[in-house]
């Protein structure tokens, strides 16, 4: 029998190392078998070199020990047989030696104290002999380097690398306890009770590596310790490195016992291969056996690849379904088939809130913890599809209520606008502009317009809803108007930060183009202006026009109206002006003043209005009052935004240099604002449909990049804070943006989509009937009408780049969002926090009656209530499907007005349906597999 030349204890003849005392076991020099291959021990920790085709390892020489130092004193000779210090040793004036902890493959552990610090650590040295092996002390450098990195209660801290007589050593954490192997072999398994706990600190401690970048890539038993108050400590990162730099030539380090299919194969390295690992260790926790048993490295090579371990079920009866589905998920042999963390694995464990231990351990949640505990099972199909119809009926019963508070269920609406376009474009034939210029413009755009001073004057008659049938029999209410142009009209910007330009409408740009015609008609198509810019110089001179064209083309009885003194003036200029008074047969009681000018003959200005519509610009031209609104424009805005954006670019720098932010969840998130302002704005854009888009297009885009940049900033500062104060609030944000691949079918999503659907129909439910047809009634108030701008919804166009538009207010809720998470910091009260948000809430919406503020606090209440107990998810949804709800408001389904409030119905309905959809879950004839099912 062969013994140990350290412990003298026998040890078989193949063996590289100890099974007793883990020291080499070196042949002499001299021996004609010192360099004879021989079987590596599968337990034994292999550095990448050394995994050749046979996994085997030839015997390393015997390198000479290490002098002593003079200024030890010890009793006897410094054996070899025996440990390399001794009790009461001095190492470098710092460290005194209390005793071996333990030998092993990757080096030996002293007990020390730290004199400088006056504390315990533990000093790891390379196995003797192999001090000067330059593989080995790479590997050991590298674990002080990686290990460093990682900062968690659950990984063993490594302190600093230092020498002392020619050999290395690292001084780490010490840790009172013995490592999992030793306990596993003295006790046998762990009781579940007790391994679910040991099991989600190994899954802690490995996240935490993960999170940093780094692959343990050795994660076995013998490298989990546990102290004696039950703490778990990761230690042994001499294989480990960063994710980003391990290549196919690094994946056969390991340990061949614990080595995923993929290392073994040489393939890749990831870290789902150390997700394998922990399952191979979760086995021999709950089960107290390892599930694969083989006697060399490349049996266990194929053991990994090939074959299934048994079931832990067959030798724990007893054990919990969750804990074997977590397990076996582990280890099965696709990679991508694993779950995408070690959190993952841990919130698949039975029993516990991993939230709530995260913050109990003073930890702010992961993204991957926070998306990894809200993975729930699939709703039944019954229950999401009447989720589904409930949500459907209950913005249908919105909608249907806006559509009676709309002008447009009022007016007549008979003729298209394309009938009213053409009679505009015959006209100008009609008064002489049969020029090309006139007859093929460059540009041309259409609208809707109101005129609010019929509607006022028919609101005046009642109270009641009713009142407003009246508009039916006034087609002078309403009425659509039509530009053209020889050049693109181009609109004004809009102002702030992103500087776009405004939508094109009848004053926006204003007709200044030598060739631009502006003519509006009311809903009878009876002519109520007609702009035209005539050229700067005249060529001819000044001469009567054909007035009676134009008040054929308006429908007026020239008879009953006498010539007055000129007074209205528009952008044209006019060398001939008339102007008239009178009344329309079907309306004598009210006046009428026609103001017209011509220019070399043709008209250049016709406009028919009553007197007081025209009092207003009669009025003296007064200097701009710096103040009031303006002030709160043009001043406190912008620097509110400016500072909003420096405090958030500033936070987010420190969050992301502290690797606190979400940076894929905030990238997802930045990216989704991106595009959202990209196709909305472009949908929208009148000159993006020019010949000039290519110019158009990047004033968008840059417009985009500002949003997103800005978005991507108050994500990356705003949202570490929320999972550390109210953590869940942003599980399903979690869920959506920082998985490894973006859910397409996550039930918490479906059900939040359907949640928040749900809320938006409940508020306009409150908000609506409520309201109009029981309060404010009994109150006395006037029912209203809403003259929202009808141009947004009368294409397809405008109404999906609307919808897509509302979405980007996902970027100011997340500014209410915050605001609640800032006032928790602060306040750090919940329920206070809550009225002190509600407050903020209802001061934002603004200034109203003491109904409607009360009503505008329940709406809020509701809202934040959504937000508290379903996510940020469901808040969302519930205030953009109120915003599209309010457009979409057709009460006739095959009118000229329904076509864009079509497609908002229809993103509603498709919104339910896929709440729906992705609330059932993945099915089982979609292949569900074990990581889904996990949890």
């Amino acid at each position: 029998m062969i013994s140990c030349p350290s412990c003298h204890r026998p040890h078989p003849a193949d063996a590289a190392f100890c099974p007793h005392c883990g020291a080499s076991i070196a042949v002499p020099s001299g021996d004609a078998t010192a360099t004879a291959p021989v079987s590596v021990d599968p337990e034994q920790t292999l550095p990448v070199q050394d995994q050749d085709a046979d996994l085997t390892l030839p015997l390393p020489d015997r390198p000479q020990a290490a002098p002593r130092p003079a200024h030890l004193t010890l009793g006897g000779s410094f054996s070899r047989n025996r440990a390399r210090f001794v009790p009461g040793d001095i190492l470098n004036d710092r460290y005194r030696v209390v005793g071996l902890l333990g030998r092993g493959g990757m080096g030996e552990v002293y007990r020390a104290e730290d004199l400088k610090l006056d504390q315990e650590v533990a000093l790891k040295f390379l196995p003797r002999g192999l001090e000067q092996d330059p593989s080995r002390l790479h590997l050991f450098l590298n674990e002080v380097r990686t290990a460093r990195q990682v900062t968690h209660p659950n990984v063993c801290r490594v302190y600093d690398v230092d020498e002392f007589g020619g050999q290395h050593f690292l001084s780490m954490e010490y840790v009172d306890g013995e490592d999992l192997a030793t306990s596993l072999q003295r006790t046998g398994r762990l009781p579940e009770e007790r391994a679910v706990p040991v099991a989600r600190q190994i899954c802690a401690g490995l996240a935490a590596a993960h999170e940093q970048g780094i692959l343990h890539r050795d994660l076995k038993p013998a490298n989990v310790m546990i102290d004696g108050r039950g703490q778990v400590k990761l230690t042994d990162f001499g294989l480990a490195g960063l994710a980003a730099g391990l290549g196919a030539e690094d994946a056969r380090a390991g340990t061949p016992a614990y080595m995923s299919p993929e290392q073994t194969s040489g393939r890749e390295v990831t870290v789902r291969s150390d997700i394998y690992g922990l399952g191979l260790v979760l086995y021999e926790i709950f089960t107290g056996r390892p599930p694969f048993r083989a006697d060399s490295a490349a049996e266990y090579r194929t053991l990994h690849n090939e074959s299934l371990p048994s079931s832990p079920t067959q030798h724990v009866p007893g054990l919990d379904p969750a804990v074997e589905r977590a397990i076996m998920g582990c280890l099965d042999k696709d990679p991508a088939r694993r779950p995408a963390s070690a959190l993952a694995v841990s919130a698949a464990l039975p029993g516990g809130d991993p939230l709530a231990a995260a913050l109990a351990a003073g930890e702010t949640p992961s993204p991957e913890l926070m998306a990894e505990v809200g993975k729930r099972p699939g709703m039944a199909s019954w229950k999401a599809m009447l989720l589904a119809a409930v949500a459907v009926a209950l913005l249908a019963g919105g909608a249907h209520w806006a559509a009676r508070l709309s002008v447009l269920n009022y007016l007549p609406l008979d003729k298209e606008p394309a009938v009213l376009i053409d009679r505009a474009r015959e006209l100008l034939a009609t008064i002489g502009y049969d020029d090309a210029v006139y007859q093929d413009p460059v540009d041309k755009g259409w609208g809707l317009v109101t005129w609010p001073s019929v509607i006022e004057e028919v609101g005046k008659t009642g109270t009641d809803l009713s009142r407003w049938a009246a508009l039916r029999a006034r087609p002078d209410a309403a009425g659509v108007w039509y530009r053209q142009s020889p050049q693109v009209l181009m609109p004004q910007t809009r102002g702030g930060p992103t500087m776009l330009r405004g939508r094109l409408a009848l004053s926006n740009p204003p007709p200044l183009t030598a060739g631009e015609v502006v003519v509006v008609m009311d809903l009878a198509g009876r002519l109520r202006r007609l702009e035209v810019m005539p050229r700067r110089m005249a060529v001819e001179g000044p001469s009567e026009p054909d007035w009676a064209l134009l008040f054929a083309a308006a429908e007026l009885d020239t008879a009953r109206f006498r010539p007055t003194t000129p007074l209205y003036q528009r952008f044209q200029a006019s060398d001939l002006r008339r102007a008239w008074l009178g009344t329309r047969a079907d309306l004598p009681d009210v006046t009428l003043r026609v103001e017209a000018g011509a220019w070399e003959g043709r008209p250049v200005l016709f406009n028919v209005a009553t007197p007081e519509a025209l009092e207003s610009l009669a009025q003296p031209p007064v200097n701009w009052q710096w103040g009031g609104a303006f002030w709160l424009q043009g001043v406190l805005q912008p620097f509110v935004i400016f500072v909003l954006v420096v405090f958030s670019v500033r936070v987010s720098r420190r969050n992301t240099s502290a690797r606190r932010a979400d940076r894929q969840g905030a990238l997802r998130f930045a990216s989704m604002v991106f595009f959202l302002f990209l196709l909305g704005e472009g949908l929208l854009s009148h000159t993006i449909f020019t010949p000039i888009w290519g110019i158009e297009i990047w004033p968008i885009i840059a417009g985009a990049v500002f949003t997103s940049v800005t978005a991507w900033a108050m994500y990356t500062a705003g949202e570490p804070l929320g999972r550390r104060i109210w953590p869940t609030m942003f599980v399903s944000s979690s869920r959506l943006f920082s998985q490894a691949r973006m859910p397409r079918r996550d039930p918490l999503i479906g059900q939040s989509v359907l949640v928040g659907l749900i809320g938006a129909g409940l508020i306009f439910l409150l908000d609506g009937p409520l309201r109009w047809d029981i309060v404010e009634p009994l109150l006395g108030k006037p029912h209203p009408i809403d003259t929202v701008d009808l141009s947004k919804i009368i294409s397809q166009r405008q109404a999906l780049g609307l919808a897509l538009n509302h979405s980007m207010l996902i970027g100011y809720l997340l500014l209410h969002i915050m605001a609640l998470v800032l006032i928790r910091a602060v306040v750090r009260r919940p329920k206070l926090a809550v009225v002190l948000t509600l407050a903020v809430w209802v001061l934002l919406a603004g200034p109203g009656s003491l109904e409607r503020v009360l009503l505008e606090l329940v709406s809020a209440a509701l809202s934040l209530f959504i937000l508290l107990r379903w996510g940020v998810v469901a808040f969302i949804m519930q205030r953009v499907a109120m915003y599209i709800v309010w457009f979409a408001r057709p009460l006739e389904m095959d009118g000229w007005t329904s076509q864009g409030s079509l497609i908002l119905v229809g993103v509603l309905i498709l919104l339910a349906f896929y709440g729906a959809w992705a609330a059932m879950g993945q099915g089982q004839g979609e292949g569900q597999d074990q990581r889904e099912s996990v949890g």
